[in-house]
């Protein structure tokens, strides 16, 4: 059976909450860099504007620094090694189910991959 292309369009409620959804993503980054510059920022100001020596504004501001740096720190996306877990099919040992994974693919026109529970693969 020759696997033709489908075409799915998009709603427009699907596309407004994507596009909510990454404004939401950008605003949310935008507040935590701010609040960071504010806990380094803010503590730093007040010591410059003090006339004297004080052990605890120097407390707040290296507290306030280490609090910025754990905040931008927490933005940065993280590596997460992925492991298969179960066994790994290939095009030798189950040409069929292989074929009609890649023909449900091309359907949909993406190569994807594909989690199967070992009771489905049982005769």
């Amino acid at each position: 059976m020759p696997a033709s292309k489908l075409d799915i369009a998009p709603s427009r409620s699907a596309v407004l909450f994507a596009v909510a959804t990454v404004a939401m993503i950008f605003v949310s980054y935008v507040i935590v860099i701010l609040l960071a510059v504010a806990c380094a920022y803010l503590p730093y100001l007040l010591m410059t504007n003090v006339e004297h020596e004080n052990v605890q504004l120097l407390a707040l501001f290296v507290g306030g620094v280490a609090i910025a740096g754990a905040m931008l720190w927490s933005l940065a996306p993280k590596r997460i090694k992925f492991e298969a877990p179960g066994l790994l099919l290939d095009s030798a040992s189950q040409p069929r189910l292989l074929s009609e994974i890649n023909a449900i693919a091309a359907g949909f026109g993406t190569t994807r991959g594909l989690a199967i529970g070992l009771p489905l693969l049982q005769p």
